[in-house]
């Protein structure tokens, strides 16, 4: 082929060629991009639900600390009356005295915020203690707690083992005196401020039995807490 040949060649791409490259071209384009923001929002997911279940964990094993810590004395109901589902009230002590002076604590969850009041006592002894009226430490256990399901559920025996049915709440004073276990049901969402994402939330839980003593060497038929 001679130069003005080569010079005078029309060949190449067409119109129709090219759109079919461009549009196959922005289907890669696209399902790179899906495939990338998917590994992205899964990641953050993870993460977040890593950072959400460190922190609930955390505020979770105190309060079940505390709550192993509440029979201070026999036969005596350390969770109080009018706890509710996002209220806890209990006593709890720890030391060497056969009866150690206890202190009352209210664990509240308002707003998505759970904080913990202690109150010392001011006087008077088993089971006729009295309180400050106001607390001596308030502090925060956590944010972003989901008031549902509702973090504290409380427990009485039947029929010789722990009922499967939660007591109503507010609690009076005869379920109040039964309460023979406690669950903390707590479900948190991560702390970042980025987009809220429900599937990031985590969930845990445990249990605290009030009792000094497994319950199948207890000679009392009302199972009451703290034998």
């Amino acid at each position: 082929m001679s130069r003005r040949e080569l010079i005078s060649d029309q060949g190449g791409f067409t119109l129709v060629e090219q759109l079919v490259a461009t549009a196959a071209a922005m289907l890669v384009l696209f399902g790179l991009t899906t495939v990338i923001i998917t590994t992205l929002h899964q990641t953050a997911r993870v993460n977040g639900r890593v950072d959400a279940t460190q922190r609930a964990r955390v505020a979770l094993y105190g309060i079940i600390d505390s709550l192993h810590s509440a029979c201070v004395a026999p036969q005596i109901a350390p969770v109080q009356i009018d706890s509710t589902g996002t209220k806890l009230r209990f006593w709890h002590a720890t030391g060497s005295a056969v009866a150690p002076t206890p202190m009352l604590s209210e664990v509240d969850l308002t707003g998505g915020t759970l904080t913990q009041s202690d109150y010392p006592a001011t006087g008077g002894s088993v089971p006729s203690w009295t309180f400050a009226s106001m607390p001596s430490a308030t502090k925060q256990l956590m944010t972003g707690v989901a008031a549902s399901p509702a973090p504290f559920r409380y427990y009485s025996y039947s029929n010789g083992q722990v009922s499967p049915t939660p007591l109503p709440t507010p609690l009076d004073a005869g379920n109040a005196s039964r309460t023979v276990q406690v669950t903390v049901a707590l479900k948190v969402s991560p702390s970042s401020t980025g987009t809220p994402d429900p599937g990031a939330a985590a969930s845990v839980q445990d249990t605290a039995l009030l009792r000094f003593s497994p319950a199948a060497f207890s000679t009392s038929a009302n199972n009451l807490p703290c034998q």
